[in-house]
């Protein structure tokens, strides 16, 4: 499967949540950079894009209306927070030309998210198949949460996630090349025996958290992916750009990098660092 990774800056991902009229137009600019850069079979956007911010007022229909609308040769990932009813969710959605094929919400809560999804899901893309998974999903030991890693394992065992079947991981975070990241994402690859696809967020975020006392943004790149030998492409320094990560998951040393056309809008001395 050929996938491409669209790495974002941080505050391209929040300004989008001024621009919701103008989320077709602009997630069907994006793609359309793989027109005339690539083939591929799927591609994927950073967590919370294009439905950035907790404000929420997009019901589920609303956000797969707006999704359909792309009409995109290529199929697609992307998502962020919408209601169903009074419940606000951290989702995705899987969406080919002006189908949505399929949705999943977020499981494991970072800070303050509230109510999460309760199970795990096989997305079909055609004769392809695809574990979705987001943020802290991945790395919840990390987060010192409830300990469900062992639990999710093997409820993605049982649905046949193995080699041929990639988990896919948007992600709106930070230090995605640090061992917070490396060490889980390293762990699900070589448990479950198939690369795991993760995509993070360059430059730095308006929107920050606090861990340890510190204040701290979200950001620094990290997109890449991890496969089961233990082989990760592209290497740390590789990563930070914003811009396409494109991978054959059949072939460790297919990756490649296309720039994005630059994007001015909602710029600041901090998103440039």
């Amino acid at each position: 499967m050929k996938i491409a990774l669209f790495q974002l800056c941080a505050w391209e991902v929040e300004s989008m949540t001024q621009a919701r009229k103008a989320i077709p137009e602009e997630v069907g600019k994006l793609l359309g950079v793989l027109d005339l850069a690539a083939k591929v079979d799927l591609a994927v956007f950073p967590e919370h894009y294009p439905f950035a911010g907790r404000a929420v007022d997009l019901t589920i229909e609303e956000a797969k209306a707006l999704l359909e609308q792309v009409n995109s040769r290529v199929s697609f990932v992307a998502g962020g927070y919408v209601s169903e009813g009074e419940i606000r969710r951290n989702s995705i959605f899987l969406t080919k030309g002006r189908l949505s094929l399929d949705f999943y919400f977020k499981r494991v809560p970072w800070r303050k998210e509230g109510i999460v999804g309760e199970r795990a899901k096989i997305w079909s893309l055609g004769r392809r198949r695809l574990f979705p998974m987001i943020c802290s999903d991945v790395c919840e030991p990390w987060n010192k949460a409830k300990g469900q890693t062992a639990k999710m394992m093997a409820e993605a065992l049982n649905l046949g996630v193995s080699k041929g079947c990639p988990i896919i991981v948007p992600t709106f975070g930070a230090d995605l090349r640090e061992p917070y990241w490396t060490e889980p994402l390293s762990a699900w690859a070589k448990a479950l025996g198939t690369p795991i696809v993760v995509v993070a967020v360059a430059g730095v975020s308006e929107g920050s958290f606090k861990e340890l006392g510190e204040e701290r943004r979200y950001g620094g790149g990290g997109s890449g992916v991890y496969w089961p030998d233990g082989t990760v492409w592209p290497p740390k320094a590789g990563s930070v750009k914003r811009g396409v990560y494109l991978v054959d998951l059949t072939d460790p040393q297919s990756g490649r990098f296309i720039e994005l056309p630059k994007r001015a809008r909602f710029r600041s001395e901090r998103s440039e660092r």
